[in-house]
């Protein structure tokens, strides 16, 4: 998936913050995402879900099928966990900025991984 992290980041702490128990479909419009066509904000949260980072609802419609988002996974919560410090997601965005030019998901897990891990070896 090509996004923007900003834009990762910020989904992740919308799905953390409107999750409900017992679960319910999150709606862009519930995360604060209105702006964004139908289909590439469901096309986000199916690769956010195949990535792991979330459980999905799927709802049939006369359309077909669309996903949406149920709440975090545990290694969403994780990740998400990881990259809630400031200091840490500067040095996520500074590797991107200075480094890649478009990235991938799991580009995005991996930097934010290995920085998390650097910065634990620094602290211990």
């Amino acid at each position: 998936m090509n996004t923007d992290f900003n834009f990762v980041r910020e989904f992740l702490f919308s799905v953390e913050r409107e999750e409900t128990d017992p679960i319910t479909p999150l709606t862009k419009d519930q995360l604060g995402f209105s702006d964004i066509p139908d289909g590439m904000f469901s096309r986000q949260v199916t690769l956010f879900g195949r990535a792991g980072l979330l459980e999905l609802i799927n709802q049939k419609t006369e359309l077909g099928s669309r996903f949406f988002a149920a709440r975090l996974t545990n290694e969403g919560r994780e990740f998400l966990h990881e990259i809630r410090d400031e200091e840490i997601w500067k040095r996520i965005l500074s590797i991107h900025t200075e480094d890649v030019q478009t990235f991938s998901l799991s580009v995005l897990l991996a930097l934010a991984q290995r920085v998390v891990e650097l910065n634990r070896k620094r602290e211990g």
